[in-house]
This record gives structure tokens, C-alpha cells and sequence, in this order.
């Protein structure tokens, strides 16, 4: 599969636990830096979705999922940003591994990636650390 591929796949996982959940799903006709608006009847959310299959190079007991943006210049030359509050309120994340989707929290926004485990860390170290299951939406 290549990237649109996986990124519609997740959206429309997530589109689905939003519908599962009771929320209204809107999608933005033109170019915009989230993917879905969340409509909950008291407030709507900007959504950036993303597929995390993570980094093949990872361990098994986690992925690393990209939070870049990539926007496309007139003049052809294409730069790399990081999402921030005023861009989007979430970012949700649809694992296949699991196929569930996680909602990051929102000390993640601004990062360039985020490492999700599926498994506590052998280390036994918890700050920073990103469980999947505390995270599932």
C-alpha cells in the first residue's frame, strides 16, 4: 500500500469510531491542515489523522509515528512542519496492528513524531512513555 492509501484506510477507521461514539463527522472540501472536523453537540474538533505502522527500523514492542506536515510551495519546493494548537485540536492515529485507534494527548502536538508501546518498557521507565491500550479512543 502507499501513503494515500493507509491515509484513507485511517481515516475512515476513525470516521467509524467517531460514528460508533455519537459524534457527527464533517471532512473539509478544500486543502486544510486536519483531516476531519468531530462534532460532539457542545464543540467541534479539527482532527489530523494518521496510519502507524511507525518505523520499520522500531522494536516489535513499539512504533514511532510521524507528526510532520508536508506542504507543497508554489515554486515546487516542498517543506516539512510540525502540526500546532492552532492548526488542529487532536491527532488521532489508527493502528493496524491492533486495529484500534489511539488519541494522542496534546503534549504531542508540536512534536515532530511520537513512539507508541504496545507493551510497558522492560526498563520499567513511564515518563514519556506512550501505552496504546491508556491511549485507545
Amino acid at each position: 500500500m502507499n501513503t494515500i492509501q493507509k491515509g484513507v484506510i485511517a481515516e475512515q477507521k476513525v470516521i467509524l469510531r467517531a460514528i460508533e461514539l455519537g459524534y457527527k463527522v464533517s471532512k473539509p472540501l478544500c486543502d486544510t491542515r486536519y483531516d476531519l472536523i468531530l462534532d460532539d453537540g457542545k464543540s467541534l474538533k479539527r482532527v489530523q489523522v494518521k496510519y502507524g505502522d511507525g518505523d520499520p527500523r522500531s522494536s516489535e514492542g513499539s512504533i514511532v509515528v510521524g507528526l510532520r506536515c508536508r506542504s507543497y510551495e508554489k515554486n515546487r519546493n516542498d517543506r516539512t512542519s510540525t502540526y500546532s494548537t492552532s492548526d488542529v485540536d487532536d491527532i488521532m492515529v489508527y493502528i493496524p496492528k491492533k486495529d484500534v485507534v489511539v488519541r494522542l494527548p496534546q503534549e504531542a502536538i508540536g512534536k515532530t513524531a511520537v513512539h507508541l508501546r504496545f507493551e510497558p518498557s522492560k526498563n520499567k521507565q513511564i515518563k514519556g512513555v506512550h501505552l496504546i491500550d491508556e491511549l485507545t479512543w
